[in-house]
């Protein structure tokens, strides 16, 4: 297991409207007892505003918690193509 992750209604909501730029953001430091990294998808609102899209804890921070985030949000919001996605940062 890579982690878990999790999004609420609100956040799939904006995830289904403003997915053509996401954003990653990992942290670590102090975040939790166990110090596992804690990693989000960030979407930026049509007035500017950044909302998470996504949240995940995971046991590592490398490559397949990248990976396992981002098809865990579009296994949750089924509705968005990955086509559609246009740029990605990390």
């Amino acid at each position: 297991m890579a982690g878990f992750s999790w999004m609420t209604s609100v956040m799939r909501s904006n995830f289904e409207r403003y997915n053509c730029v996401i954003f990653l953001d990992a942290m670590k430091r102090k975040t939790n007892i166990h110090l596992w990294p804690y990693m989000s998808i960030v979407i930026v609102n049509d007035l500017g505003e950044s909302h998470p899209a996504c949240k995940s804890a995971h046991v590592s921070e490398i490559n397949q918690s990248y990976e396992f985030l981002i098809q865990s949000a579009l296994k949750i919001a089924p509705n968005v193509n990955p086509c559609d996605i246009k740029v990605f940062f990390r």
